[in-house]
């Protein structure tokens, strides 16, 4: 790999990093807020119908936001300026009508699908919204404009979800405010997604001289089974959501939802991460320079092991401190938390490569792929939730989850020949699962503020240690960029 394409990784994921962890602030605060003041019964009434409309919204845009990054970053790479403008057209129209129509249809089928139709009625209105979102986000990130698109999802999104969240929360508002507020947030960041589209597309779009050439079928093709394994993967992430929806109390899928944001921590560089390596899989698979993926594959993945595995170990180390956050009925989320946790160290492992199919243009198979994930998952839910709620809920994602990244490894070996394994990556992935072992066993008896510091010690040192002793040229690259985005940022 060139020193210029490690810079790419490093100068992208650097913000996305930023403004992925500014996210996962946020939207703990509006976790927190929204817990607290709805109380476990309506925040699980919300969480049901945030979940649903999530699951509607991958599939609603019909794939064109993962098309708009796959052929807008080729368009670009070959100066294809007549597909590119077409491709910014029909995405835009599609995009916008499809929302309309998903939108309209929930609002419908509630009464048929839900005991309780109003949540869903009042929140179907952000589908609308969302779709063309999407698209917007996915069109910044053909061009990798990582800022823009950062500052869209992670910044002025979860910004405004705070502001609604406070409103509820200080004016001891109810669930239906909390719905409407959470569409409204979409609006805002729909209305600045489009002037940052507009900004970057605006020569394009006005040049009169270049003929729009639309490619709809070709795109197609390609969106729609990426959509439907888009909504796939969205049902096998929330399917535990959707499940305890019907199988629990809205009690249990509230302390069911805490430990899930709560596990969700560990996966903030995940997201830094795969943005910027997207369209630099597209690039390298168009060429089939599969030597180069795989040298890539395997520092990426040792930057997502650096980052990652030391925040798990200091979770795991610390529940019971985690929860003591929320309102105390929460305090029942220890043990799913603890389970949600411990599946995720062999997922941080396999989270690269997983990008790998999807972006490698093989729409069927990751659709299939998905498919046989969310039976799976389904299986898994419909065994253990209805014995163990929040905990059966726990178990069958872990189970869906790695064994869906373990099968994934194997499909990338055979097509590519491409694998994240290495020495050093293998070492570091066991030395920080001893570790995290030891520590839940011998720490569990001492005192709440000697297991922090314990935790929070070895969780800086372990990555230091893994670095200096695995450091490579590649990581060398990395620290002389962002050294000097620092220095630059210093000037100003």
């Amino acid at each position: 790999m060139s020193d210029g394409e490690v810079k790419k990784i490093a100068s992208g994921g650097g913000i996305v990093l930023v403004a992925s962890l500014v996210d996962r602030a946020v939207r703990f605060a509006v976790t927190w807020l929204l817990s607290t003041s709805l109380g476990a019964g309506d925040f699980g009434v919300y969480t049901h119908a945030v979940t649903v409309v999530t699951v509607i919204t991958v599939l609603s845009p019909l794939g064109l936001n993962s098309g708009a990054v796959y052929f807008g970053a080729q368009y670009a790479k070959t100066k294809e300026e007549a597909k590119r403008k077409g491709l910014v057209f029909f995405g835009s129209i599609a995009t916008v009508i499809s929302g309309f129509i998903s939108a309209i249809g929930l609002w419908f089928l509630a009464p048929i699908l839900f005991d309780n139709p109003e949540p869903f009625r009042w929140i179907a209105p952000t589908i609308a919204v969302w779709t063309p979102l999407m698209f917007c986000v996915g069109l910044l990130t053909s061009i990798k404009d990582m800022l823009s698109s950062a500052l869209v999802y992670q910044l002025i999104l979860p910004l405004a979800l705070l502001v609604g969240a406070s409103v509820i929360y200080f004016g001891q508002l109810d669930l239906t405010t909390a719905l409407i507020f959470y569409w409204l947030s979409l609006g805002v960041s729909f209305f600045i997604a489009l002037i940052f589209v507009w900004r970057r597309f605006k020569a394009l779009i006005q040049n009169s001289d270049i003929e729009p050439v639309y490619e709809n079928k070709k795109i197609l093709q390609y969106s729609i089974p990426q959509g439907l394994a888009g909504m796939v993967f969205r049902l096998t992430v929330w399917m535990d959501i959707l499940m305890m929806g019907y199988y629990s109390t809205d009690e249990q899928l509230g302390i069911y939802r805490i430990a899930s944001a709560l596990a969700m921590i560990g996966g903030i560089p995940i997201t830094a991460l795969t943005s910027i390596f997207n369209p630099i899989i597209v690039e390298l698979v168009a060429v089939k320079n599969f030597t180069k993926l795989n040298s890539l594959l395997k520092t990426v993945t040792r930057w997502l092991q650096l980052l990652s595995l030391p925040i798990l170990i200091i979770c795991l180390a610390l529940p019971d401190i985690l929860l003591r956050i929320f309102d105390p009925v929460y305090s029942a989320s220890r043990v799913p938390l603890i389970i949600l946790i411990c599946g995720q160290f062999f997922w941080v492992f396999c989270a690269m490569s997983m990008r790998l199919i999807p972006m490698s243009g093989r729409s069927m198979l990751t659709l299939i792929n998905g498919i046989i994930a969310v039976v799976l998952n389904v299986i898994c839910n419909i065994i253990f939730i209805p014995q163990y709620g929040a905990i059966g809920a726990a178990i069958a994602t872990v189970i869906t989850l790695n064994l869906w990244a373990g099968w994934r490894l194997i499909e990338i070996w055979h097509i590519m020949r491409c694998h994240p394994f290495s020495k050093g990556n293998v070492l570091f992935f066991l030395l920080c699962v001893g570790v995290s072992n030891l520590l839940f066993q011998f720490t569990y008896e001492m005192e709440s503020w000697l297991r922090l510091v314990i935790a929070v010690v070895t969780g800086l040192c372990i990555p230091i240690i893994g670095f200096w002793f695995g450091k490579t040229s590649d990581d060398d690259v990395v620290i002389e960029a962002l050294m000097k985005k620092l220095r630059r940022f210093k000037k100003t």
